[in-house]
């Protein structure tokens, strides 16, 4: 394993996050901020809040990304399907979109993705051609990365100990 990873275990702490929890928000030592980004083209791991699963994370996180060191964990996407992977079970506590507010899900499936804001309107955003454009005027969105609040289960060094 590499030991310059920019991975994060989420069984640490973050004491870098400067918000006063020791790296955690509410002090939980199994919540964390993973930053979900699009790379489109159906590469991309579906997340609805309250969905429990196995989520696979970027090892190192591709220098693309370079605003990721304010979050825990950065979801994997095939775009860079040459990079590392780490696998954490987990709780979906919720989703976040700076511009669309709390999200219920977001679907990866098909030629568009959808966006389930928390009120049950969807967003439905091209996936394929003209990837992160809508079809709807009033949605004007340039980034469509969230913030997915994890509540960590296990993780590979849990079945370990």
């Amino acid at each position: 394993m590499n030991n310059e990873s920019n991975y994060s275990d989420p069984n640490e702490t973050n004491p870098s996050r400067g918000d006063g929890s020791g790296g955690t928000p509410s002090g939980n030592s199994r919540i964390r901020r993973a930053s979900w980004r699009p790379g489109w083209h159906e590469l991309d791991q579906p997340v609805a809040t309250g969905q429990m699963g196995e989520f696979e994370f970027f090892a190192d996180v591709p220098e693309s990304m370079s605003d990721a060191g304010t979050f825990d964990l950065v979801f994997f996407n095939q775009l860079k399907s040459d990079t590392e992977t780490r696998t954490c079970s987990a709780k979906v506590v919720a989703i976040e979109h700076p511009e669309l507010g709390p999200l219920e899900r977001i679907d990866t499936c098909g030629l568009d993705y959808i966006f389930v804001k928390g009120d049950g309107e969807q967003v439905v955003v091209d996936a394929e051609e003209d990837p992160g454009s809508t079809a709807s005027n009033s949605v004007n969105v340039t980034d469509w990365s969230v913030v997915v609040t994890l509540e960590v289960t296990a993780t590979p060094d849990d079945a370990v100990a």
